[in-house]
């Protein structure tokens, strides 16, 4: 069935023809009031150039989503079996055990949509109109490809208030525990599912914390922001000579402590349940060193109207970090900040140096692994920055 044709404005097809998969509202001709939110939509240039399939939601400032570059391409459950498969085919060759960020939005060409998986449990997050209103197709096209134990829905991010969405969290299909095991870089962790953070563990970081692992051997480490631990873990597994793993949440750090008991390294693990900023001005205060500062905060900058308080909030917290790093030390400092680009963080975390009368050597840079793929007309899907530091 034909789709409706969306027209728009003169030259504002540039964006769409470079391959960026987003078409904000004041970019259309057409009026898009006659159009229900998650509509499907062919999008044509002024001239009439056809530039794809697109979903529309006419209350939302990213009016259009690409996710095909030909015409009237449906989204039923056919197609996101194939497309949801060829994100499978990827993932299976990357990674040995079945723990990972299954679909990725824009990156997997399924704009709105995130699927992360823990064995033969699977957690859905949808982001847009367009994919809230295809859930059944999403669930009954995992059905198809894999032998599906438990599916939960967890439409919790805040994204889903700019597309008029209400947020939810609920099993939309058989048993999903609350907390679940999983392996990453060989080691096992556990973590929340249900009423846990976001999709219930951050894989993005799966490269940055083996190669984090490697600066804390033999060294005493302090992971800071630690969630379930699986920076502060993993590098305990890999020689670690001590771990501080701090973390406000009393839940996370019974988790850790779970982890660490998993793992064998209990006796090379101190959990602390306390605000990361006071435990750092404590141990300043209390002259005390770490050889290895791991930093991965929560996102400081939500919206660009907060980018300067959540600038300084970055450099206070590694101006911090940086006071307890033994000379000739590491710190591993991230920022997930969508609005905060690598320059700014990067200028950010040397202001820090400066304020805290430090010398840096930048030993390498991180991003999100291999299951959060990215498109290269769309810096905005690179969202995930770190920083491998040496601090003189």
């Amino acid at each position: 069935m034909p789709h409706c044709v969306v027209v728009l404005k003169k030259n504002e097809e540039r964006r769409a023809l470079a391959g960026h998969p987003w078409v904000f509202s004041n970019e259309i001709e057409t009026s898009l009031k006659e159009l229900s939110p998650g509509a499907l939509v062919t999008v044509r240039s002024s001239q009439g150039k056809v530039l794809g399939s697109a979903t529309c939601n006419p209350h939302s400032l990213i009016a259009l989503r690409f996710f095909d570059r030909r015409p009237n391409i449906e989204l039923d459950t056919t197609q996101f079996q194939t497309r949801i498969r060829r994100a499978y085919e990827l993932r299976h060759r990357l990674f040995p055990d079945p723990y990972y960020r299954l679909v990725f939005a824009e990156g997997d060409e399924l704009p709105g949509l995130v699927i992360d998986r823990y064995g033969e449990v699977f957690v859905i997050q949808c982001h847009t109109a367009a994919m809230d209103a295809r859930e059944g197709q999403i669930i009954e096209a995992l059905k198809l490809l894999f032998p599906v134990e438990g599916i939960l829905v967890k439409n919790t991010a805040q994204v889903r208030e700019l597309e008029q969405l209400p947020r939810e969290e609920r099993i939309a299909f058989g048993h999903v525990p609350e907390v679940v095991d999983l392996i990453e870089n060989g080691v096992g962790l556990r973590t929340r599912l249900i009423g846990g953070q976001k999709t219930g563990y951050f894989y993005d970081h799966r490269e940055n914390r083996a190669r984090a692992a490697l600066l804390a051997r033999g060294r005493k480490t302090i992971d800071l922001f630690a969630y379930v631990g699986s920076f502060g873990i993993q590098a305990a597994v890999r020689g670690a000579a001590h771990v501080t793993l701090v973390d406000a949440s009393r839940e996370a750090c019974d988790l850790i402590e779970d982890n660490a008991r998993i793992n064998t390294v209990s006796d090379r693990v101190e959990v602390v349940a306390e605000d990361a900023f006071a435990y750092l001005e404590r141990c300043r205060d209390e002259g005390r060193k770490f050889g290895t500062v791991l930093v991965d905060p929560p996102a400081f900058i939500k919206n660009r109207k907060n980018m300067k308080e959540g600038i300084e909030g970055y450099r206070r917290l590694n101006r911090l970090a940086m006071q307890v790093v033994e000379e000739d030390g590491f710190l591993v400092t991230s920022s997930c900040s969508y609005h905060m680009d690598p320059q700014t963080f990067r200028r950010t975390v040397q202001a820090a140096a400066r304020d805290a009368h430090r010398r840096l050597q930048i030993l390498g840079q991180g991003h999100q692994g291999p299951d959060h793929p990215t498109l290269p007309a769309m810096s905005e899907g690179d969202y995930l920055k770190t920083l491998f530091c040496r601090v003189l």
